[in-house]
């Protein structure tokens, strides 16, 4: 055998058993870590109380995205309802959405903090 063949040979077989070495399952010699008890819920222990938790603060997390969506929709209101006064000159009306929306805002406010405490 020429020893140039041998020596691309060689190559050729590197090239592929390298990376299949490479791919093999590795043994992991670090712990995990401990998963953090969520702030709300029932606290229960195990997998389904922290499950639990974590449902808990999702539905939380969605009423304050609830009531940021109507401080924008009455935030929106209230900025037409300003062009529209300003146009018109109908202060009154303006003045009607801007207290019906601060009264909203709060309510659901409101609404969002009494659901949190007894989730």
């Amino acid at each position: 055998m020429h020893p140039l063949v041998t020596l691309r040979s060689l190559r050729r077989r590197a090239a592929f058993i390298l990376p299949a070495l490479a791919c093999l399952p590795q043994a992991a010699l670090a712990a995990l870590p401990t998963v953090q008890p969520p702030s709300a819920g029932s606290g229960g222990t195990g997998l389904f109380g922290t499950l639990q938790g974590y449902i808990a603060m999702a539905i939380i997390l969605g009423g304050l995205v609830l009531a940021a969506g109507a401080f924008l929709v009455v935030g929106n209101g209230a900025v037409a309802t300003f062009n529209e006064a300003r146009e018109r000159n109908q202060w009154g009306k303006f003045g009607a959405v801007v207290v019906v929306g601060v009264i909203l805002i709060v309510a659901i406010i409101w609404l969002a903090t009494q659901a949190a405490t007894i989730l």
